[in-house]
C-alpha cells in the first residue's frame, strides 16, 4: 500500500530518471571495483562519485531509448541536451540486431565528443538500451552463465543471455567506432585524430551488456 502512494506522487518520468541515475551510478562503482581487481594498481577510481556525472550518463543511457531517429541523430532529442554533451556532426551510428520478429531487438548507438572539456576526455559514447522487446526478456532469463576469455581474469564467467547479445553486435560496433576515429590504444598513438578512451553506459540490460563490453 505504501508503495502504491508513494508512486502515486511520483510521476513515470521521474522514477524512470531516478532509475537511469541509479544504474548510472552503479556501473561507475562496478567499473571503479573490477579496475581495483585487476594486476593494474588504481590510486584514485576514472570517475570519484560526481552527481553532475552520474547525471550526465544516465541521460546518455536515456537516449538510446529514443530509437534511431533523426533527433538522436541530429543530437536535439530531450535527453540529448539534458546530456549537455557536444558531440561531432555525423558521427552518430546505430547498431541493431534482429532477433526472431523483432528488428531492433538490440539497439546500441555510438557518437564522438567535441569539444570535451573537464571532467572529459577526447571520447567516443557507447549506450546500450535496456529491456524493451520480448526477445530482450527471454535474454534476461538465460542466466546461467558461461566461461568468458578475459587476460585479466582467469577462470571469470559471465551471463549467457548478455553474452551473447553482445557477441552478436561486437563486429559491428567495433568497426563502427572505428568509422569515427574510436580505435585500439595502440592504434590512437600513432594516427592522428583518435582516440581510444570509451565511455559505456547503459539502462537494465543495457548496463549488464556495456559492463562485459
Amino acid at each position: 500500500v505504501l508503495t502504491g502512494i508513494v508512486f502515486s506522487f511520483v510521476s513515470r518520468s521521474e522514477l524512470y530518471l531516478r532509475g537511469m541515475f541509479f544504474a548510472a551510478w552503479l556501473s561507475a562503482a562496478l567499473a571503479n571495483q573490477l579496475a581495483a581487481a585487476t594486476d593494474e594498481v588504481v590510486s584514485t577510481p576514472v570517475f570519484p562519485f560526481n552527481p553532475t556525472v552520474a547525471e550526465a550518463f544516465a541521460a546518455l543511457a536515456q537516449v538510446s531509448y529514443c530509437g534511431a531517429t533523426p533527433e538522436v541523430t541530429n543530437w536535439t532529442c530531450g535527453p540529448c541536451r539534458k546530456a549537455n554533451f557536444r558531440i561531432v556532426p555525423g558521427s552518430v551510428r546505430f547498431i541493431q540486431h534482429k532477433e526472431i520478429s523483432q528488428p531492433n531487438s538490440t539497439f546500441i548507438y555510438i557518437a564522438r565528443l567535441a569539444v570535451p572539456s573537464e571532467p572529459w576526455e577526447d571520447a567516443c559514447v557507447v549506450a546500450v538500451r535496456g529491456s524493451e522487446t520480448i526477445t530482450n526478456w527471454i535474454r534476461d532469463l538465460e542466466f546461467w552463465t558461461t566461461p568468458v576469455e578475459f587476460e585479466w581474469c582467469d577462470g571469470c564467467t559471465v551471463e549467457e543471455g548478455f553474452y551473447v547479445i553482445l557477441k552478436e553486435v561486437m563486429d559491428r560496433l567495433v568497426n563502427g567506432l572505428g568509422e569515427i576515429g574510436c580505435v585500439p590504444q595502440n592504434n590512437a598513438s600513432v594516427v592522428p585524430g583518435t582516440t581510444s578512451v570509451l565511455y559505456v553506459t547503459g539502462h537494465s540490460l543495457g548496463a549488464a551488456v556495456g559492463t562485459i563490453a
